[in-house]
């Protein structure tokens, strides 16, 4: 392209004159790389979060690190502040069951256990997935303190586990989880049983009507 087209600018870090030509005479501000590169000198910046100075850019950063920006969105965000806010319907239970603490908890009842059913002593083999939960032997609803005790939980795969809790479990299974109770609160688990029993005639009767 002949440089009749071009036009000297001056760049806006070093000052000196250069030469561009074409279209990009209408855009170019700088006159090399380098000073593309000054154009924006990095400054100290204060983290919103945590107070720290750091160095960077100005206007790209607010926060030191990804965990203090992940903490103060938690925090700023939270409950009604949130855009996803829906009147505070999540249930007590759904909160315990979703937090750090049941995920830890849950990880601790599996190591135990040897991510084993303890019932049918089910696991994950090569070619074959098996779905584990972690029973509370205390149920949630009633022992909220026991929520995160290693010895009120129990390995139990998905079959057993809804078994369980529809009366239609095998009674030798249920009697590892009957021994971990009594083991749990120095109890003989008459009370426990007998519920248990008439949960199992009811869903038989059902299942007969």
């Amino acid at each position: 392209m002949s440089k009749k087209n071009g036009k000297n600018l001056i760049c806006e870090v070093c000052g000196k004159s250069y030469y561009r030509s074409g279209r990009r005479c209408n855009t170019s501000r700088y006159c090399s790389k380098e000073c593309w590169g000054r154009r924006s000198p990095k400054i100290e910046i204060s983290c919103l979060f945590c107070g720290k100075v750091f160095v960077e850019y100005e206007g790209r950063k607010v926060y030191c690190s990804m965990e203090c920006r992940d903490i103060d969105y938690r925090l700023r965000f939270k409950g009604e502040k949130s855009h996803l806010w829906e009147g505070g319907k999540t249930s007590r239970n759904k909160k315990m069951r979703t937090n750090s603490a049941f995920k830890a908890w849950r990880t601790l009842v599996f190591e135990r256990d040897n991510y084993a059913c303890q019932c049918c002593s089910a696991r994950c083999q090569k070619g074959k997935r098996v779905e584990l939960h972690p029973h509370h032997i205390l149920e949630l609803s009633k022992y909220p303190e026991c929520a995160y005790n290693i010895e009120n939980g129990i390995t139990l795969c998905s079959v057993c586990h809804w078994a369980y809790h529809r009366g239609t479990l095998d009674t030798h299974y249920c009697d590892v989880i009957i021994d971990r109770w009594e083991k749990l609160t120095n109890q003989v688990a008459i009370k426990i049983w007998e519920t248990w029993k008439e949960t199992r005639k009811k869903s038989t009767t059902e299942r007969k009507i």
